[in-house]
């Protein structure tokens, strides 16, 4: 992450120009999706702040962005790429998801079923809404909220990471690994489950 101060300074105008002038491609009680201007090939999650919780955890940001690359890099078909994340504002930029034309729902729910047991079985969690998932233009079942790691999956997470990715993948995920578990250790439980 860049720490210029002219750039945090550009980029939190940006932010701002798309809360005050974009219409948002989605949103929730805790995030507001807008497609990047920049690229419209991305979007910009904005993580709102909370009346009881407060500001996200910058370390919370970080420990998504990082759990979402490793499950981009085992699932590419499945979870969106993420590209940056940023403390302040709070936000994650991630490949926008076209969904495929004349859509509503899903063939199959047992089709999100079996994608949620993968993901378990590789050491994540999921929210279990089916209004997190998507299919795409390529008819890709994708998952489009975060992801996180249960207390006691890192090693399963590790294990599979170890069997399914090699060379420089494998080494990017164990890096990211390895942040998202100092990110992890800077929260404590009630912030790690706040879920956003």
């Amino acid at each position: 992450m860049n720490k210029d101060p002219k750039i945090k300074s550009d980029f939190e105008d940006h932010i701002k120009k798309l809360r005050d002038i974009e219409i948002p491609l989605a949103g929730g009680e805790q995030k507001t999706v807008y497609i990047d201007p920049d690229n419209d090939r991305r979007v910009i999650v904005i993580f709102r702040p909370d009346s009881i919780r407060g500001i996200p955890s910058p370390d919370l940001i970080e420990y998504l962005f990082y759990i979402g690359k490793i499950a981009h890099l085992l699932f590419p078909k499945n979870i969106p790429a993420l590209h940056k994340f940023t403390k302040y504002p709070a936000t994650i930029t991630r490949e926008r998801v076209f969904k495929k034309e004349n859509h509503d729902g899903f063939d199959n729910s047992i089709d999100v079923k079996n994608l949620e047991a993968e993901l378990v079985k590789a050491g994540f969690k999921t929210d279990s809404t089916f209004s997190d998932f998507a299919r795409d233009e390529q008819g890709n079942l994708k998952y489009v909220d975060n992801i996180y790691v249960p207390d006691g999956q890192w090693h399963i997470l590790e294990q599979v990471v170890r069997e399914r990715l090699q060379g420089k993948e494998q080494e990017n995920a164990l890096r990211y690994v390895s942040r998202a578990k100092q990110a992890e250790d800077k929260l404590n439980s009630e912030q790690l489950m706040q879920r956003y």
